[in-house]
Order: structure tokens, then C-alpha cells, then sequence
């Protein structure tokens, strides 16, 4: 089976803890903030024998079944610590490739990197810089990340380069109500926080 590899000729690339880095700028990543969550927090979402939280939502959100995605390739933009890259690993035997633009990439190796061989492939990158070849992939999905991308449409038109034809893409995004969207606190207070340093802010 031919599957895709990371083009490496696109960005100057670095190997940081394992991971093929492809940032540009670290220093100007809006995602600083989640790299610190996920990675002080790096076990709140994933599942254990107790809960099965992400691997119900994954497989509710998609409609995707374990069988289905034997021996496909999948890409997972916006892994955060990994809550479905592991439920993607344990519960199916597809290949994934995941990236995330954050940090958040070293917590989802630490959870994830034993479970599955060579399954996995792990790197950090922007969902507007992908380092791998369109039209390449069986699945395509993205949970909790497009209302933080600087632009929602873009991020969705350039994941769809990457799906084969016939290729299936899901993706999700927080409801959208009107004029009350936009008063939110956390709206109204956004021009100060991303003043502020992510440790600061964490805080």
C-alpha cells in the first residue's frame, strides 16, 4: 500500500522530541496558549478503563465504524493531546497522519507514540501549510479546532485538498447565535488575553 510521506523540501524542518516541526515562526503561533494547556493538562481527555468519552464522540460525530477504516489512511487535523488519536490507534487498525499547530503535538506523542508502531504520524504544522500530498486520504476529520483558526472557510477548503475522490471529511465548529455570539465574554476580553503570556494566562 502506498501512503503518503511528509514533503520535506516545502519548509525548513526541524526534529524536535521525535516530532518533524514545520513552523515557521514559533514566536507568532497563535496556538501558544493550547501547547501549555495540553501539555500541563495532557491526560484530561483521554480515555481509560472508566470513561469513554472521545471514543463515543468519534465514532458518534463520524459514523465511521472500526471495520470500515482497516488498513485506511486518515488525517487528523488539530490532534491537542490526542483524545481521538488514541481512539483511532486502539480501536481501528487505520494509518493516521496528525498534526496540530501547537505544541500540544509532545503531549499527544507521550499518550500515543507506544500504542501502535508505525501506524502513527506525528508532526506540527499550520492547517493552511500541510506537509503531505493532496488527494491522499480515505478520511479526513477535524474536532474542537476551526473556531480557532484566523479564517474558518479557508481551513475547511484547504482539508479538502487532502481527501481522495470519494474521500469522507468531517468536521465540526461551536454554534454560531447571531449578535450574542459576538458580545461573549470571551470575545469581549480576546484583544486583552492574547496580550498576555500563555503561562501568565494560565494562571
Amino acid at each position: 500500500m502506498m501512503l503518503p510521506t511528509i514533503v520535506t523540501q516545502v519548509l525548513f524542518i526541524q526534529i524536535i522530541n521525535h516530532i518533524p516541526r514545520f513552523v515557521t515562526d514559533p514566536n507568532q503561533n497563535y496556538t501558544q496558549n493550547f501547547g501549555v494547556q495540553w501539555n500541563k493538562f495532557s491526560k484530561t481527555q483521554i480515555d481509560d478503563i472508566n470513561q469513554k468519552q472521545s471514543e463515543t464522540r468519534f465514532f458518534a460525530t463520524t459514523n465511521w465504524q472500526p471495520e470500515e477504516l482497516a488498513g485506511k489512511s486518515i488525517l487528523e487535523a488539530g490532534s491537542g493531546a490526542g483524545r481521538f488519536t488514541r481512539v483511532i490507534l486502539e480501536k481501528t487498525s487505520a494509518y493516521l497522519w496528525s498534526f496540530d499547530y501547537s505544541e500540544a503535538v509532545e503531549a499527544n506523542w507521550q499518550n500515543n507514540s507506544n500504542i501502535a508502531g508505525g501506524r502513527l504520524h506525528l508532526f506540527q504544522a499550520s492547517i493552511y501549510e500541510i506537509p503531505l500530498p493532496e488527494a491522499s486520504f480515505d478520511k479526513v476529520f477535524c474536532f474542537g479546532v476551526l473556531q480557532h483558526t484566523p479564517d474558518f472557510e479557508a481551513s475547511v477548503k484547504n482539508l479538502t485538498k487532502y481527501a481522495k475522490i470519494g474521500a469522507e471529511i468531517v468536521v465540526d465548529f461551536y454554534p454560531i447565535k447571531g449578535f450574542w455570539t459576538k458580545i461573549h465574554a470571551k470575545y469581549l476580553l480576546r484583544p486583552l488575553t492574547k496580550r498576555i503570556s500563555p503561562e501568565t494566562l494560565l494562571k
